[in-house]
Parts: C-alpha cells; sequence; structure tokens
C-alpha cells in the first residue's frame, strides 16, 4: 500500500476523471470529459433546442460584455502634504484603481512631487498606470492642474490641448480654470476613440463657466471633427451655485442634444449637505456608447467602509462615473484575431443601445441563427486554430506516453484501474473554449498566439 500511495506524489502531467459510460455501459475511456461531453450533446439535439442554445450562449456572451469605466474625482487640495499621508494614499489609490480612465482635480502640485508620489502609490513597481496632466491654471497664485489617471491596457492618449479662453492679464478670460481636453483611444469600447473635457469651476462663477463649456465643445467639433465628448468635474453646478432660472442661462442645458447623467437630485459631498456639484455630461452620439444607467455617484465612504471624518480628510466630494461600452467578453477569446469583428460588434453595438421593443423584435432574427454551427465553422478553418490543435496534439501524444510508463511503472499498478485517458481535444467551439479557459492558469503555452 505504501508502494501505491508513493506514485500520487509524481501524478502524471493529466489525469483526466472516470469517462462516461458509453451507450453499451462499459466504460469508454476514449469519451470527453464531462464539461465536453455535455458540450457535445448539444449537435444531437433536436434543432428547436439548438436554436435555443445557440441564442442563450449569443446573450451569454452579451451579459459578459467588458465596459470601460470613466471617473472624475475632486480630491480636495491635492499635494505634497496629503501625498505624504499614507492612509489617505492607499484610500486615494483604491479609488483610482476602480477605473480604467479619472480626472483628478484640485491638484496643487507645481513640481509634480505628489502627482509622481500618487503613480508610485498607484502603480507599485509596475507600469499599469499612466498619466498626463495640465500646466497649473489659475488667475492668480493659486493653481490648480487638470490630471488624468488612465490604464496603459486599456486606453491611449491620442491628443490633447488647453482651450484658450482670452486673455487672462487682460481680464476678459472666461475661465478661472480653463479646460485641458484629451482625446482618448481604445480598441475595446464600442466607439474607437472619445473626448473629456474636465471643469473645475469657480463657485461664484459657476453658472457663466458652465454656460461657456458649451463654446469649448464647438471648439472641440471644429478642431478635431469628433461628437464623441464627455464633459466631467466639479462643476458646481447645484445648491446655492445654480439655482432656479440659473438653468435657463446655461446653453449646456437648454440644449436637449446634451444629457446630463448625474441629475440635480443626486448627492456628490460627503459631508451632511445635498448638492449635486459633480456632473458628467455626453452628446447625444457618445451617449449611444455608454451602458445605460451606469452614471452614479461613488460613496467610496460607504464602500471601503470609512468613517466620515477619514472620508473627509481624503476629500470633501464624491467621484462620479460612467461606463463605457466595451467589446464582448470572454476577453483573450474574443479579443483574438479569429472573432468575427464586423458582424458580431455591431449586433452587440446595437443590442446594448437597443431599446426593450427593438430587442424584442430582433429576437427573430436571433432564432433564425444557429450560431453555435457558424462559430464552429469559421473556428475550424481558421489558421491559428489549426497551430492550436497541432500543439494540442502534440502536448497530448507526449502525456499518453509519459502516461503509459507511470502507469507500467510497479509502484502504481494498484491504481491502474481508476486511470482514464486523456480526453481528445475538442471538436466544437464550445469545447474548445472549455479546454482553453481549464488550462489556461496551468500551462504557459500561448493559447492564442498571433497569425503568422
Amino acid at each position: 500500500m505504501k508502494e501505491n500511495l508513493s506514485c500520487l506524489h509524481n501524478p502524471p502531467p493529466f489525469i483526466s476523471p472516470p469517462s462516461m459510460p458509453s451507450s453499451h455501459g462499459a466504460a469508454d475511456p476514449n469519451r470527453l470529459r464531462a464539461p465536453l461531453w455535455v458540450t457535445a450533446q448539444v449537435q444531437r439535439l433536436w434543432p428547436g433546442m439548438r436554436v435555443l442554445c445557440s441564442v442563450g450562449f449569443f446573450v451569454g456572451l452579451l451579459h459578459l460584455s467588458s465596459s470601460l469605466l470613466l471617473g472624475a474625482f475632486n480630491i480636495k487640495t491635492f499635494g505634497d502634504t496629503k501625498a505624504s499621508n499614507t492612509t489617505l494614499m492607499d484610500v486615494i489609490s483604491t479609488v483610482v484603481h476602480r477605473y480604467d480612465v479619472i480626472l483628478i482635480q484640485e491638484v496643487r502640485d507645481n513640481d509634480l512631487s505628489a502627482t509622481k508620489k500618487l503613480m508610485e502609490h498607484v502603480n507599485k513597481g509596475s507600469s499599469q498606470f499612466s498619466y498626463i496632466v495640465s500646466e497649473p491654471l489659475g488667475r492668480s497664485t493659486y493653481t490648480e492642474r487638470y490630471l488624468f489617471l488612465y490604464r496603459q491596457a486599456s486606453v491611449s492618449v491620442v491628443k490633447n490641448y488647453t482651450y484658450d479662453d482670452g486673455c487672462e492679464s487682460c481680464g476678459t478670460d472666461t475661465f478661472m480654470r480653463e479646460p485641458f481636453v484629451v482625446m482618448f483611444s481604445s480598441k475595446y469600447t464600442a466607439l474607437p476613440s472619445f473626448t473629456l473635457i474636465p471643469q473645475h469651476t469657480s463657485p461664484d462663477l459657476a453658472v457663466a463657466e458652465t454656460d461657456a463649456l458649451y463654446d469649448v465643445v464647438t471648439d472641440v467639433r471644429t478642431r478635431w471633427n469628433t461628437n464623441n465628448i464627455v464633459l466631467l468635474g466639479d462643476f458646481n453646478a447645484g445648491c446655492t451655485y445654480v439655482s432656479g432660472s440659473d438653468w435657463e442661462q446655461i446653453r449646456l442645458f437648454t440644449d436637449k442634444s446634451f444629457h446630463w447623467l448625474i441629475p440635480n437630485t443626486a448627492d456628490t459631498t460627503v459631508s451632511h449637505t445635498n448638492c449635486p456639484y459633480d456632473r458628467i455630461v455626453v452628446t447625444a452620439d457618445m451617449l449611444k456608447g455608454v451602458v445605460h444607467s451606469s452614471a452614479q455617484v461613488y460613496d467610496f465612504m460607504a464602500d471601503l467602509r470609512l468613517s466620515q471624518d477619514l472620508a473627509l480628510a481624503v476629500s470633501d466630494h464624491f467621484p462620479v462615473e460612467l461606463a463605457y461600452i466595451g467589446e464582448i467578453g470572454i476577453s483573450m477569446y474574443m479579443r483574438s484575431d479569429f472573432w468575427m469583428d464586423s458582424f458580431v460588434m455591431k449586433l452587440t453595438k446595437f443590442w446594448m443601445s437597443a431599446s426593450l421593443l427593438e430587442r424584442s423584435f430582433s429576437i427573430v432574427g436571433f432564432l433564425i441563427m444557429d450560431l453555435a454551427d457558424a462559430v464552429t465553422r469559421v473556428v475550424r478553418h481558421d489558421p491559428v486554430v489549426a497551430r492550436y490543435r497541432h500543439q494540442t496534439a502534440t502536448r497530448r501524444t507526449g502525456a499518453l506516453q509519459r502516461e503509459t510508463e507511470w502507469k507500467n511503472s510497479p509502484q502504481c499498478s494498484g491504481l491502474f484501474p481508476y486511470i482514464s485517458r486523456i480526453s481528445r481535444p475538442a471538436e466544437n467551439t464550445l469545447g474548445w473554449l472549455w479546454i482553453q479557459q481549464s488550462h489556461k492558469h496551468t500551462h504557459s503555452q500561448n493559447y492564442f498566439p498571433p497569425p503568422q
């Protein structure tokens, strides 16, 4: 018995669970493992069930859709003092890690020393996040910077500029802190690029400065020929700063092509006040790329279970955020070169932005598609998958040889009846996906090599 147990310290590279019974009742060592066996039965079901399985598979992928999360956070007086407090920096870093792109306001950092400390704290030796920052902006010795932090794997900066709002020394400029406009791009979003216009208004000039953002949008449209625009930041657009008839003086509000995603009923303050100072406004074109009902206030005090004193030490504002529609999920597979980009991505964008009635009508179209067979045909003829199958067959041959040697060893002869043979490579798309998912953490080989 000791000899039999000793072989458990050196098991074969692949040990399949007991195989499924064959149609004759005896164990068939060449049958697929249970998950693959189940998916293989989809091909044998009656036509109606096959269609339903296909639709369910497709809808499931839609629900796994990824997205980019954009945020705007007024960190009260972010400078060297706050950057030297490890506790506060831990909280700020946790908030930053929530987002793919985050705007940080009230950055009081002339030499960028606090910004560099923040990046070190956020990245912790890696290069996960990068940043782009404006020049110090202001009419006097009091200046602030706009700081964008973004995940390099998700987005990249295309271009940027600081809006020219007039002569500051002449007193004819519009903004206390003119917008620092940045265009980002991403391979993984419904819209390939989007432009962010940040603004931290002066409280006493909130109405005039918020209205002037309309001119900034016009300038961006003319300069960059884009309408995928998000305006975000601490507009001070609430309570006593903007109220009642003031809204009729703000073109960004009266023009119905702009959508205010953070409503007047929201509370973006940490204290006991109830004011919607921080806002997110998008153009009509940009709205098509926003996940429905994703815009909200992020209460980091409740989420991170902080005391109000600690939360107020971080900031007197909560971040505001929205999710930007990304490409279909199951990240590695859907980002691979053999996904049906043009058709499926267009269909996904339609589904994500469609109304309930439109989705209901589209179900009729889905019912005539046997998606499982369609994807299988594409995958089976793809050279990348051919290489994958060749690699799998090579590994399987070596594994079988080592398994045979192991089974024939005298130490393991007693366990031989309980050992099943290695399963075959998947012959359908669902099985192939299952193999990739179950093996990706245990093998160093890249299952998705780039096309040669």
